[in-house]
């Protein structure tokens, strides 16, 4: 048991990088997608930048909806660690 206790003292950062890096991945995943594809529809069709800057916003709704999702996650289950606790 106070073994336990050392790693988790040791490791008390990993909770904080694994949330960083699952609302990173919902910032940088459907943007960059949007940018290759949309850049590459501008070329195909001749148009200016309105095919792009469409999927850019549609992008920056799926990368909102997928952060608001992480975030309800993580807020339930901090609720459900300090009702654990209590």
């Amino acid at each position: 048991m106070k073994n336990k206790k050392n790693i988790t003292n040791i490791l008390w950062w990993k909770s904080g990088l694994v949330l960083f890096s699952r609302i990173s991945s919902w910032i940088i995943g459907p943007i960059f997608f949007a940018v290759l594809i949309g850049s590459w529809l501008d070329k195909k069709y001749n148009s200016d930048a309105w095919i792009f800057l469409l999927i850019i916003g549609g992008a920056i709704l799926i990368s909102s909806f997928g952060i608001f999702k992480e975030t309800i996650k993580e807020m339930r289950k901090n609720n459900k660690d300090i009702e654990n606790k209590l």
